[in-house]
């Protein structure tokens, strides 16, 4: 009986380490980034994909991660849909700008630079 109530319990500290564990996880991947669609993409939906920015300047929210030395910007346009958006990767020497093009300001286009260390 005891060996039955302290394998219930384990299994249920472990379980909750494992449900927090994953829970904190941090959202800010480029692979969620990526799936951010210029004039479609709302605030909320923005959230849901990358999780809250670290700062809000009027139409744009910065995502931090000195950690991982990345910076991620979000623009929005009047219309609260996202107008651009870059991540910027120092440690891999990395920056990915959707800015519109401008020999057609209606597309966007992604700029990414990538620079060799020597």
């Amino acid at each position: 009986m005891r060996t039955t109530r302290y394998r219930l319990g384990f299994t249920i500290v472990v379980g909750s380490v494992v449900c927090v564990l994953v829970g904190c996880q941090d959202k800010l991947t480029h692979a969620r980034f990526s799936r951010i669609q210029v004039g479609y993409t709302t605030p909320p939906e923005v959230v849901a994909l990358i999780g809250d920015p670290n700062d809000k300047l009027d139409n744009k929210w910065i995502y931090e991660r000195p950690q991982k030395s990345l910076t991620v910007l979000v623009d929005f346009d009047d219309a609260k849909h996202v107008s651009r958006t870059q991540w910027i990767d120092a440690e891999v020497a990395i920056w990915e700008d959707s800015s519109e093009s401008p020999a057609d300001e209606n597309s966007h286009e992604t700029i990414r630079i990538e620079k060799r260390r020597d």
